[in-house]
């Protein structure tokens, strides 16, 4: 995911320029990139376990749930069908 998203992001940043980030789907693709990397460490760090490791990544879920709707606010990222 990491590697997508830095890779995706100097493409577009040739291709398309600044303005390209402004777009709900990238903004919430790296929220969804720092929720996963929160999750990881809270769960290293504390050992988190049973009901509260499902609660954290139950969020986690809705966090990329919420990217795969933001598709239908994207002006870059409308893919319709011919």
């Amino acid at each position: 995911m990491t590697a997508g998203l830095l890779i995706g992001s100097w493409v577009a940043q040739q291709t398309i320029g600044a303005h390209y980030f402004l777009d709900p789907k990238i903004l919430l693709a790296f929220a969804m990139w720092f929720a996963y990397c929160v999750m990881i460490f809270i769960r290293r760090h504390s050992g988190l376990r049973g009901r509260r490791a499902v609660y954290l990544s139950s969020f986690v879920f809705f966090v990329v749930l919420t990217v795969w709707a933001a598709n239908q606010f994207s002006a870059v990222h409308r893919f319709t069908t011919p």
